[in-house]
């Protein structure tokens, strides 16, 4: 995303000044960034493995190289944004932060992370995905700004889907000495030199500031990710020249719930789940022409008739819920249905669980 500045200017959202000096809340820091990870059942950090590495998998990751910081208002909320490439890795399971304090208070330093779809700044936040709130972060011991990148994995529980497009993450703080770590010039795409503010509780809209200056500035965000699914396969051709579809909604981690839907089918007509553990080639015309593309052995759970009538009009979405104790892991599913007197298929669809 490109500013338009004078249309912004004209829109009465800015809050401009001409550099970071001359911007009383954009605050330098150049002393190191010290890497850790952050422990979702005791609240407590760890060094990280591997000291300045990023986990694997980044879906969205800026740069660390500014040099400043944001003291964000108590009783606010800044979002920034940008836009999350066409990828498979929609199932996010970490994210990093990173930011710098002065704070001195012995229950450590908290900080709420917002991450929203559709986003697109000066007041359109988009749909919130995901919220968590960090306790007991590490502050500073000494009173002098110390700045922390902080890697967030995620539990099976927390997991989440994020689509492409445009997001928008934010950051909550809730001391004076406090603030998010900015970045320039950002390695993704749809960053602008822009932040929101929201009055939290409310989530109303409280203006759109612009950094300004040199270098390029964004809030430092990034996501990693699994592969939610992945389609493979063919679908056979059904009645009326339709090709059935099997899609998979959600993201798939231990514990969660994810939703199957059957499109583009023929009304009415039987169908069955099938879901195994290989891929396959298994014939199921004497032609070659239709391949059942799971492997033996597998689970068959019939489904009954497909809702709806007509060619390409029969389908139907079913949820589940992946037990908290499987294991990381890769399943195949793919439906069979009896189509005027054929056995076709739809596409395959492997689930992939982190």
């Amino acid at each position: 995303m490109k500013l338009a500045t004078l249309a912004l200017v004209a829109a009465g959202m800015i809050s401009a000044a001409p550099a970071f000096a001359a911007n009383e809340r954009s605050v330098p820091y150049n002393g190191p960034m010290t890497h850790v990870v952050y422990d979702l059942a005791t609240h407590t950090v760890t060094p990280s493995l591997v000291k300045g590495a990023p986990p694997t998998n980044p879906v969205y990751n800026n740069t660390t190289t500014n040099g400043y910081y944001y003291k964000p208002a108590v009783g606010k909320y800044v979002m920034d944004w940008g836009t999350l490439a066409a990828t498979p890795y929609n199932c996010i399971t970490q994210f990093d932060i990173a930011y710098v304090t002065s704070s001195t208070a012995a229950a450590g330093v908290d900080i709420k992370v917002r991450v929203f779809s559709g986003a697109t700044g000066y007041g359109t936040q988009g749909t919130l995905e995901f919220e968590l709130l960090l306790t007991g972060l590490p502050g500073s011991t000494s009173g002098s700004p110390t700045g922390w990148l902080v890697n967030v994995p995620l539990s099976p529980d927390l997991c989440f889907h994020l689509p492409d497009g445009p997001i928008g993450y934010a950051y909550e703080v809730f001391d004076t000495l406090t603030g998010p770590y900015l970045i320039g010039p950002p390695n993704e795409a749809g960053v602008a030199n822009a932040f929101d503010r929201y009055i939290a509780g409310t989530n109303v809209y409280d203006g759109t500031y612009w950094f300004g200056g040199t270098p390029f500035a964004s809030f430092y965000f990034a996501l990693h990710g699994w592969e939610s699914f992945i389609n493979f396969g063919a679908a056979c051709t059904g009645t009326g020249g339709f090709l059935p579809n099997l899609s998979l909604g959600d993201c798939a981690c231990a514990g969660s719930t994810v939703t199957l839907t059957i499109s583009n089918a023929l009304g009415g007509a039987p169908a069955a789940l099938i879901i195994g553990a290989f891929p396959g080639a298994i014939p199921l015309d004497p032609y070659g022409m239709c391949f059942l593309d799971i492997g033996a052995p597998f689970i068959l759970t019939y489904l009954g008739p497909l809702p709806g009538a007509g060619p390409g009009g029969g389908g139907l979405s079913f949820a589940g819920v992946i037990p908290s104790t499987a294991p990381a892991g890769t399943v195949y599913t793919q439906v069979v249905i009896q189509d005027a007197g054929n056995l076709i298929t739809t596409n395959g669809v492997q689930i992939d669980i982190p």
